[in-house]
């Protein structure tokens, strides 16, 4: 079934030729075959190299080829059909050379997880409808204890197989028909489309796809069949110095002649870049796609060959690293797809950058190995293909290899698009919302039933926060911690509830207060000085709402409606992004006449894919929607000033000022390829981004991705509730052989509980619980005894004591955890660590030879950045942790909003050390376990430097060549002429260094 659907896709849903008369002349034979590691573990790549030849005549068609995983022992082959096939892989071969030579392909294969141990074997060969042919059957072995897969890397080619690629490149491009360029670069064409593009700057050659002498490709429709064809034999229509334009036909075997096209080439915009670009021009068959560059600028990994792919934040696709691949990302696409219009190519010294306009553009990154015509182990490549009638492509010849100068390069195109509008030039000197710290407080959870929210028949719904505690907390912000820059986005503030019954949203959620309420809630942030906001939804529409009308839903090709996700409020279907501005415009002024609102956000927007809609009432392709969402975005940032959304992406730049979700894929690790934040390289004074998860007082991970890229992280908003709480363990004891009693003291400063609120009590083994890991070997909720309600302020409590299982016969050390509940939602505690999510760590347990010992909370090593000499009543804390990012990014920010990332780099071999520029700030991170020295500090592991005139950061164990007693994280800023030092904690003598600016 598979097979038959590529073909159909292929072919445009009918066959051209049936296999046996295209057989008649295409006599392809696999010449050899050999498994990198023939032994592989469960859950690792098997790595293939393929080698084939054609004995007859070139295929007048696309032929796919097909590797299977199957059981068995190979006694398959005869079936038709493959039994037992355990994965598949389908790569094209779409043009091959008559004749011996061979054409060499390198895939990796992932083994199932599951897969049982034993002999197995890869099927492999070409395929046409439903004729398989140039089979061959290829056994390996799984095996548990094989060696790792990463472990492999590509052979080296011998001093023969270099010296015969590197004859084969040199012959590739032999003489020039035209020619563009100036001192910068130099475009060469031959009349066969083949092309070669010097970088003169750095004396560095790319070509064109040097197993194909083309263009391009050109691929035309008609009544379901498609064509695809090499764009050769061009026919000049200009050639000088100023300009290239030719011509070119397509043509069937027999000479029918079915499409033709034009193409210009001329330089563009300033000395470096050339613009390319085509229409069709005649033809009874319609162009619908044209693949330029194809296969194109391939760099080695011999070369530091470096493909640049702003896949949401940036990747980095090195020739070197990892197994051979081809992964395609088209242009905004959601969290798989392209965040800019634009890709490059780097090798030593050199950069090709390229961009374009349409969404349609879909981009494809190959590392390959043992190329066949490249002097080189390994290679990457890219291509770009273009639908519809007309198109266009600019390469850019940066002039530098760096990726963080390609993507700078591209600021110029994505100023041309108008998608460039710095902060300054939106705000002027006042910038409202860059150094803001964002918190998210939920107000009303509604699960629909029958979810994986919610796996019962009943609906579930409880308050997070009432508006009245999201303004209690947002005082406590600014009057406890001194926070003076935040936004507020509430949550679920809608009537039903977070992600139900969109776009019906007024009135305000009763249950958390109502319009009243949160009238007043967002009239006491105002007056704080704070951004306040609200979540709202314009994306996807409920069947349960109100308005719910199909004319506002999507539709696809045959018509149905087009499904979104199940959310909280069950299915949900994507509105047409003219009916979101309708229902916007009905919303939103009213919402605005009833809260005075100063920042709004509007969810999915930037994240959900483009798409085109076959809806009669509203059609749509996939530039249209941007038009029309940038239309809803412009329309709520007008109404309220400011506006956000979620992910990243490039149009969303003049129309909106926050973006949060985007560094996901930073923190998350979310690519088998390096990250690199290439967005930051482009529109870093242009946007605010974050990732959308929370950074925890013990997630220093997440502290250094936030750092590298100069923007403030998200945190948890801990509910204030009017007095303070603390825990101590006051005793313990063994019961019996199998149990422990814990005595818990707790105090309430500043007041007492409100209500009783339930207490819950985990035990587990030392450091499994830090950051986003939670578990427990054991655990109690209870609502304690005395009931908190009852606790006198100032006073300490001791509660009834807590039975808990633990076996008195078997040594431990285990760390005991508390926390306090309102409705679901944790407490925050004073003068206890915080691990993550408000879970406190208030001692340890030892068990030895049967004796019971309480110790005190060891903080983790991951609280590094929570830690607060100067306040031990917030040490450790959530809130300690806020006032730190507060002190090391508010005066960060201010330094750099003014300037896009100016410089990248990776200092260490394992890419461990980071560091990144903004105009004249230097900010150097170390997520290594080894210390490392930037020659003016020493930085342990999670340790940083920021350098500029004015400001410096650091939390480093030594500094000026002065050793600190124990690790140090201080600020010295100039304020006024004069330095303000402030060592958060360390040693107190690094006040004293001379030269800290």
């Amino acid at each position: 079934m598979l097979r038959q659907l590529l073909c159909s896709l292929l072919l445009g849903g009918g066959l051209l030729f049936t296999a046996e008369t295209a057989l008649a002349e295409f006599k392809p034979q696999v010449e050899s075959s050999r498994l990198l590691n023939p032994t592989v573990r469960p859950g690792s790549p098997l790595v293939l190299e393929l080698t084939f030849a054609n004995a007859g005549e070139p295929p007048t068609i696309q032929y796919n080829g097909f590797i299977h995983l199957e059981r068995g022992d190979g006694s398959q082959k005869a079936k038709p059909e493959c039994d037992g096939i355990v994965s598949v892989l389908d790569f094209g071969v779409d043009w091959w050379k008559t004749g011996g030579d061979t054409y060499r392909g390198t895939y990796s294969i992932t083994i199932p997880e599951n897969m049982p141990e034993g002999e197995r074997f890869i099927h492999t060969g070409l395929w046409l409808g439903e004729t398989r042919f140039c089979e061959a059957f290829i056994p390996f072995t799984v095996d548990a204890d094989a060696p790792e897969s990463a472990r492999i890397t590509a052979p080296p080619p011998t001093a023969a197989e270099l010296a015969e690629r590197q004859q084969r490149l040199n012959s590739y491009f032999t003489r020039p028909d035209a020619e563009l360029g100036n001192a910068n670069y130099a475009f060469a064409l031959q009349q066969d489309g083949r092309w070669r593009f010097t970088d003169k700057l750095n004396d560095s050659v790319y070509y064109s796809n040097l197993a194909r002498p083309a263009f391009g490709l050109a691929a035309f429709g008609r009544n379901g069949e498609k064509r695809t064809f090499a764009i050769d034999n061009l026919q000049w229509l200009e050639n000088s110095a100023e300009r290239i334009r030719f011509a070119w036909t397509a043509e069937t075997p027999d000479a029918e002649a079915i499409g033709q096209l034009e193409f210009t080439l001329e330089p563009d915009r300033n000395d470096r870049t050339l613009h390319v670009s085509w229409r069709q021009t005649g033809g009874d068959w319609e162009l619908t796609d044209v693949i330029f560059p194809d296969e194109s600028f391939a760099s080695t990994g011999e070369e530091g060959g470096v493909l640049v792919i702003p896949n949401r934040l940036g990747i980095l696709m090195y020739a070197t690293e990892n197994l051979p691949s081809k992964m395609s990302w088209l242009t905004y696409d959601g969290y798989g797809g392209l965040s800019m219009a634009m890709a490059g190519v780097g090798r030593n010294g050199s950069g090709i950058l390229l961009w374009w306009k349409d969404a349609d553009t879909a981009l494809t990154g190959q590392r390959s190995w043992t190329p066949a015509n490249l002097p080189g182990a390994t290679a990457v490549d890219l291509t770009l293909s273009h639908k519809g009638k007309q198109g266009e492509v600019y390469l850019v010849n940066v002039g530098s290899g760096e990726p963080c100068a390609i993507a700078n390069a591209y600021r110029d195109g994505a100023r041309a698009k108008g998608f460039l509008v710095t902060m300054r030039e939106k705000y002027g000197e006042h910038n409202p919302i860059d150094g803001v710290m964002s918190f998210r407080p939920m107000a009303l959870y509604n699960f629909a039933p029958n979810t994986r929210w919610n796996e019962t028949d009943q609906r579930k719904i409880r308050v997070g926060y009432s508006f009245g505690d999201v303004a209690d907390t947002a005082e406590f912000l600014k009057d406890r911690l001194g926070l003076d820059r935040v936004m507020i986005t509430i949550m679920g503030w809608i009537h039903r509830g977070y992600d139900n019954q969109h776009p019906d949203v007024l009135p305000a959620a009763p249950e958390a207060g109502g319009n009243e309420a949160l009238l007043d809630c967002v009239q006491r942030i105002r007056r704080l000085g704070y951004l306040i906001g609200l979540h709202d939804n314009y994306g996807d529409f409920y069947p349960d709402a109100p308005s719910w009308s199909e004319d506002y839903v999507q539709r696809m090709p045959d018509g149905s409606l087009r499904k979104g996700g199940v959310w909280w409020g069950g299915q949900c279907y994507l509105v047409n992004p003219t009916a979101s501005l309708q229902l916007a415009r009905r919303n939103l002024p009213e919402i605005k006449k009833l809260f005075p609102l100063n920042y709004y956000y509007i969810d999915t927007t930037f994240a959900v894919p483009l798409s085109e809609d076959f809806n009669p009432l509203n059609p749509m392709d996939r530039n249209e929607d941007v038009r029309r969402k940038q239309a809803m975005c412009k329309f709520a940032r007008d109404l309220f000033g400011l506006f956000g959304s979620e992910e990243g992406v490039e149009w969303g730049v003049p129309v909106a000022d926050y973006a949060e979700s985007m560094l996901f894929q930073r923190t998350k690790r979310q690519s088998g390829e390096v990250l690199a934040p290439l967005f930051e390289m482009v529109y870093g004074d242009c946007f605010v981004i974050c990732e959308g998860d929370r950074t925890l007082p013990a997630t220093p991970e997440y502290v250094l991705d936030h750092l590298i890229c100069a923007e403030m992280p998200q945190a948890i908003f801990n509910k204030a509730i009017g007095c303070d709480l603390s825990c101590r363990i006051a005793g313990a004891e063994f019961i019996s052989d199998t149990a422990i009693a814990l005595q818990l003291e707790w105090q309430s400063d500043h007041g007492s509980p409100k209500k009783d609120y339930p207490i819950f009590l985990h035990l587990d083994r030392h450091g499994s619980n830090v950051g986003y890991k939670e578990s427990a070997l054991a655990g109690s909720d209870f609502v304690p005894e005395p009931a908190p309600s009852a606790w006198q302020p100032d006073t300490p409590v001791r509660i009834a004591p807590v039975q808990l299982p633990l076996d008195r016969t078997a040594d431990g050390y285990y760390d005991v955890m508390v926390g306090m509940l309102d409705n679901g939602e944790r407490l925050p505690l004073r003068r206890a660590v915080d691990l993550g999510h408000t879970r406190y760590l208030i001692g340890h347990l030892k068990v030895e030879n049967g004796k019971l010992t309480v110790e005190p909370p060891q903080p983790p090593a991951e609280s590094c950045f929570s830690r607060l000499d100067g306040n031990p009543e917030f040490s450790y804390t959530n809130e300690g942790f806020l006032m730190n990012l507060d002190a090391i990014f508010s005066p960060l920010m201010a330094r750099t909003r003014d300037f896009p990332m100016t410089g990248h780099r990776f200092l260490s071999p394992d890419r461990k050390v980071e560091q990144s520029e903004f105009g004249g700030v230097r900010i150097t991170v170390n997520y290594g376990d080894e210390p490392y020295d930037t020659g003016r500090f020493v930085l342990p592991k999670w340790g940083f430097c920021i350098e500029s005139d004015d400001f410096l950061a650091f939390r480093a164990d030594s500094a000026d060549d002065r050793r600190f007693s124990e690790t140090t994280l201080m600020t010295v800023e100039k304020q006024d002429e004069r330095l303000v030092r402030k060592v958060i904690y360390g040693d107190d003598a690094a006040v004293e260094l001379r030269s800290s600016l």
